[in-house]
């Protein structure tokens, strides 16, 4: 199946207002990969990290506004690169000096090196060439790095 990416850019953009209230399942899916995470990653974790198809930031905002995510374990990445494929999703997304914005087709885009982390909830299932992509992000992570993700 071939996935246009471009008209699913301007239908995210066009429902964009209204997306965040309204994605209800999103937002169950978002908080139970946080909840894998804390059951499977260390208790800290800095570095660097990307999330792909970061969207209204039902994901983002549960990793960024909670730095405990568990009574001991915590989430302070020093960059958060934040992926998606239009430029109005910073719109839901507050002043934070660890965000980076990585705007466009994340398998056309180049990914930043020596990610400790890369997360994604309910993208991945978009893209045309996962194959390509998993390889991508492999290469991009660091060593003993983190691939989380829910589709």
């Amino acid at each position: 199946m071939k996935i246009d990416s471009l008209s699913i850019a301007q239908r995210f953009a066009k429902a964009g207002q209204s997306y965040h209230q309204h994605a209800v399942i999103q937002k169950q899916i978002a908080a139970q990969l946080v909840q894998l995470m804390q059951q499977h990653l260390p208790k800290y974790i800095s570095g660097r990290c990307l999330e792909i198809g970061c969207g209204s930031g039902h994901l983002s905002q549960l990793l960024l506004s909670q730095l405990l995510l568990g009574e001991e374990q915590q989430f302070q990445p020093d960059t958060y690169f934040c992926n998606d494929l239009y430029d109005e999703v910073k719109q839901h997304f507050a002043y934070d000096s660890r965000l980076t914005w990585l705007i466009g087709d994340i398998e056309l885009l180049g990914l930043p090196n020596d990610l400790q982390v890369i997360v994604s909830s309910s993208a991945l299932q978009w893209m045309q060439d996962i194959d390509a992509l998993l390889a991508k992000m492999h290469a991009a992570l660091a060593t003993q790095s983190y691939l989380c993700f829910s589709s």
